[in-house]
């Protein structure tokens, strides 16, 4: 158990007045607070300084780029010589460890709608790679569900992330992660609909050591969901697939099945009833209510994220081979379906706007290439900050296609581009 100098402490927050122990792990210990000129309640994570030596903040900084009212807030941060120290938003409602066994179906399924919301807005920047009932928060009134806990996120970058060391909590992990192989938002969704399934049938999906549970994931896979309606079911054993691939690929898929499936299986007022207070996409919400459903896609012209990932490597295959008019033609449909799908922000999107760029560039089309390639570099360096690598192509690429307009000789980043993003 960890012992705090409250001396100390007081020095780090003097603006605070500590009260009582929140709860510890093996992280080290939360502490309420308040603040002594604004009377604003917080909670303060209590770590060792030397628990994380590499520690550059990373933390409350990649909090402090999401804005969603499933996300729990971060205020401040401090480090001391002994201590580091993150001042958050109290959540007095407590963690869904403590109330899982209070809710029914139907809150279930909101609660999965709002996890999945902050996914949608984590996943814009980082995976959370530690989803599980205690990281999963309550206000005060019990109403509004948050995800915390950020210490083990990673930056998610244009590509997906590879682990470089086994993280986690076992039981809420997926295959890829177990092994510290290739981790995707998919990742993130296999524990969110652990989380679901623990909660609708008492128990997860496998129990057992490491490498016990990662043997039942290849080899039995999750037994069946009894007692639970077929569709919501189904969306949750989807998540809970052992190949990435098989999953829903962001979680804005998996809101979308979810809320189809609870409106099916609980009819279109089943929100209201939950009491629980949902901060939703208008589509994801049209679906939960049942109202207004979308036209179902011809299946000739359906693009699945298996298939955009298919076309956008085709696009750049076109390009290497000088084939820039279909280049910039599939290219365009990748873009746009992506920007639909995932969101303008997501780094997937932003990959393939900038091959966009590139493809116009190639045909000449300059004028078009600098107006994409402006929004991209706006949008990088909003999100990566003015030095990330992806955010420095960016500009370089719109400096290039700036003075090509202009009719200045410079070095074309069009030449061979396309694979290097």
């Amino acid at each position: 158990m960890m012992v705090v100098d409250h001396a100390e402490l007081a020095r780090a927050l003097p603006h605070y007045l500590i009260g009582e122990k929140l709860g510890s792990g093996s992280f080290g210990l939360v502490l309420a607070a308040t603040h002594r000129e604004m009377g604003r309640p917080a909670a303060i994570k209590v770590m060792p300084a030397l628990a994380r030596p590499d520690d550059t903040g990373a933390e409350d900084r990649l909090l402090a780029t999401l804005d969603h009212p499933h996300v729990v807030r971060v205020y401040d941060s401090i480090r001391t010589d002994a201590l580091f120290l993150v001042v958050m938003e109290l959540l007095a409602g407590g963690t869904l460890t403590r109330r899982q066994a209070d809710l029914g179906p139907e809150q279930v399924c909101a609660l999965g709608l709002a996890v999945a919301a902050a996914l949608t807005e984590i996943h814009r920047s980082m995976l959370h790679r530690d989803l599980k009932p205690d990281n999963i928060l309550f206000t005060a009134d019990g109403r509004t569900v948050k995800v915390s806990d950020f210490g083990i996120a990673k930056p998610l970058a244009g590509a997906a992330t590879t682990a470089s060391k086994v993280v986690g909590t076992p039981v809420y992990m997926a295959p890829e992660q177990l092994t510290g192989g290739r981790l995707t938002p998919a990742t993130d969704l296999y524990a969110l609909a652990t989380v679901l399934y623990q909660m609708l049938s008492g128990r997860p999906p496998f129990r057992a050591d490491h490498l016990g549970i990662l043997w039942q994931q290849k080899q039995d896979g999750p037994p069946p969901l009894t007692d639970v309606p077929g569709p919501v079911a189904a969306a949750i054993m989807r998540a809970l697939a052992a190949d990435p691939g098989d999953r829903y690929s962001h979680a804005t898929g998996f809101s979308l099945a979810l809320a189809q499936a609870a409106a099916a299986a609980y009819g279109p007022r089943w929100i209201s009833r939950t009491g629980m207070h949902l901060y939703l996409d208008d589509d994801v919400r049209r679906a939960a209510e049942a109202r207004q459903p979308c036209p179902p896609t011809p299946p000739d012209t359906l693009v699945l994220p298996d298939a955009l990932v298919s076309a956008h490597d085709l696009a750049i295959d076109l390009a290497q081979d000088g084939r820039a008019d279909a280049a910039h033609a599939l290219g365009e449909q990748t873009f746009i379906r992506r920007r639909d799908t995932l969101g303008p922000d997501h780094p997937d999107t932003l990959v393939s706007a900038f091959n966009l760029a590139v493809y116009l560039g190639m045909l000449g089309r300059y004028r078009e290439a600098r107006a994409v390639g402006a929004d991209v570099l706006a949008t990088r360096r909003r999100i990566l900050g003015h030095l990330h690598p992806d955010t420095l192509r960016a500009g370089e690429a719109l400096l290039w296609w700036v003075q090509q307009e202009k009719e200045l000789p410079a070095p074309d980043p069009s030449v061979g581009a396309a694979d290097r993003v």
